[in-house]
């Protein structure tokens, strides 16, 4: 299971980011935002 899924972003910087630059792991991190076959495509996790 992953740890964080992300919605919606209207940061300017990006909540991923934010959370990458703390030390979280790409593979916990969905960009929910992204419909399934996009996310498939990201460096982030996928589901």
């Amino acid at each position: 299971m992953n740890d964080f899924q992300i919605e919606e972003d209207w940061t300017e910087e990006g909540i991923a980011t934010e959370l990458l630059r703390e030390g979280v792991p790409k593979e916990d991190i969905v960009l929910a935002f992204h419909d399934p076959e996009t996310r498939k495509l990201t460096e982030f996790a996928g589901a």
